[in-house]
């Protein structure tokens, strides 16, 4: 689990989420601070030993909620090796 969504309020924000939800089963916060490049490059170099990257958040939640992803290297490999000339399908 990774998200959730409150009717009314929309999208529950990271440290809300991390607050509430934080003892069920969910991904696993691997950095808190401002989402840069050079994190974005700590990822997908595999710094943080996620198997394939992982979900940025900010925001308070609702209508103040920005998400990304960012994707490692070595699972941009797999899928070139898996899917050859379709593997953009399946990336960030």
């Amino acid at each position: 689990m990774f998200d959730i969504w409150a009717e009314s309020f929309g999208m529950i924000g990271p440290d809300q989420f991390v607050a509430d939800f934080g003892y069920l089963p969910s991904a696993r916060v691997v950095y808190r601070g401002k989402c840069t490049g050079q994190f974005a490059e700590d990822v997908r170099r595999g710094k943080y030993s996620v198997a394939e990257g992982v979900i940025c958040k900010g925001g308070a939640g609702g209508t103040d909620l920005w998400m990304a992803k960012i994707k490692t290297c070595a699972y941009l490999e797999k899928l070139k090796a898996a899917f050859a000339d379709r593997w953009e399908d399946f990336w960030e």
